[in-house]
């Protein structure tokens, strides 16, 4: 069976390769792709990146940071291209971030998204921090024709599930995992209960991450050590609290996750955040918004909370302070639930794998 894979933007998706190929002969249309993968045989590669629009791209994606949120022209001319090449009434056309024109002109036997994000409500917060004009109006036309011309739409959190809904309250949403390469047993470890409490965020430090809250609460905890992994955006005033450690590879923050005792992430809207999904695959109790899709449960493996509620991330600093027992008890449960097989089950590989084959046999 035929699969049209057409994806815009730099993103790391082609994880699932591997599971797929068995099954379907996978076409890929992309416009951006890792170096490694360009010498698989297993695929039929096709490069619509527009190359004299490549360099542009890298910088719109590099200032922008959010892929959802490019320039529609951009987008549009890469899908245009796509489109005139892709075979007609295929098996299956499966789009990734920005499927607005695939799925809206062109037929398949099953059409499917994956919807990465809450876009427009990160172009919302955009326009209020980042001083940007994107068209509200005109995207929020693009995200309900979308939605309104699949079958399915992947998503990989709870928060993103509700913002596809809002748009097409019957649309058939899958819930799924986005796998981590860090895993770290600290079920048999315990906390520490004399040193001070170290917390770590990582991502853009920047205001539409919550670093407002994070600052707030350095005031307001002054006996807690804040780390923070990764660009800072916006200016402030500095804390002998915070340490900035900035940008760290793979293996380096591996290090600094076997440290640290709690996970913050008050970010105001994510689809699901890799730190996230990270810090919980290492293991650590959190305090999360959620609007940043979070994998947590609230007070079993920690606090998911409303982004713009600082009292509660404040109460909930406050606890773990107190009760570091309660830490090596949400760790444990961390562990336990990483390793069940619901929990296995919903990863990125496995959830496409199963829709795809469920929906074509």
């Amino acid at each position: 069976m035929d699969l049209n894979w057409i994806q815009f933007g730099k993103r790391h998706n082609f994880v699932a390769l591997d599971a797929l190929i068995s099954k379907f002969k996978i076409n890929l249309y992309y416009s951006h792709l890792l170096f490694h993968m360009s010498s698989r045989s297993d695929c039929n590669f096709n490069n619509y990146s527009l190359y004299h629009l490549q360099s542009f791209l890298n910088r719109l994606i590099y200032k922008n940071y959010n892929l959802d949120l490019n320039d529609f022209q951009v987008i549009d001319n890469f899908h245009s291209k796509v489109i005139r090449n892709l075979p007609k009434n295929a098996n299956t056309n499966f789009t990734i971030s920005n499927g607005y024109l695939i799925h809206k002109h062109v037929e398949a036997r099953c059409k499917i998204h994956e919807q990465v994000s809450c876009a427009l409500q990160l172009a919302e917060l955009s326009n209020m921090y980042d001083n940007t004009h994107f068209n509200l109006d005109l995207l929020y036309e693009r995200e309900r024709i979308l939605f309104n011309s699949v079958d399915i739409v992947l998503c990989p959190s709870q928060s993103v599930v509700e913002y596809v809904r809002s748009f097409n309250s019957d649309i058939k949403t899958i819930l799924f995992n986005y796998q981590s390469s860090i895993s770290i047993d600290r079920s048999t470890s315990e906390y520490r209960t004399s040193s001070l409490l170290s917390v770590l965020f990582v991502g853009r430090f920047c205001s539409t991450k919550g670093s407002d809250i994070i600052l707030k609460l350095a005031k307001n905890h002054p006996d807690v050590l804040f780390n923070i992994a990764g660009s800072v955006i916006d200016s402030f005033d500095k804390l002998p609290n915070l340490k900035f450690h900035g940008y760290l590879n793979k293996y380096q923050l591996i290090k600094l996750y076997e440290t640290v005792d709690v996970y913050l992430h008050p970010s105001k809207s994510e689809g699901s955040s890799v730190a996230v999904m990270d810090a919980f695959m290492a293991g650590i109790p959190a305090i999360v918004s959620v609007q940043s899709g979070s994998l947590y449960s609230h007070g079993v493996t920690g606090f998911v909370l409303d982004c713009y509620d600082y009292d509660s991330f404040n109460t909930s600093l406050s606890v773990f302070k107190r009760d570091r027992l309660l830490l090596n008890e949400f760790s444990r449960k961390i562990n336990a639930h990483i390793k069940t097989d619901n929990f296995l089950s919903m990863n990125y590989s496995s959830v496409l794998f199963n829709t795809l084959c469920q929906n074509l046999d």
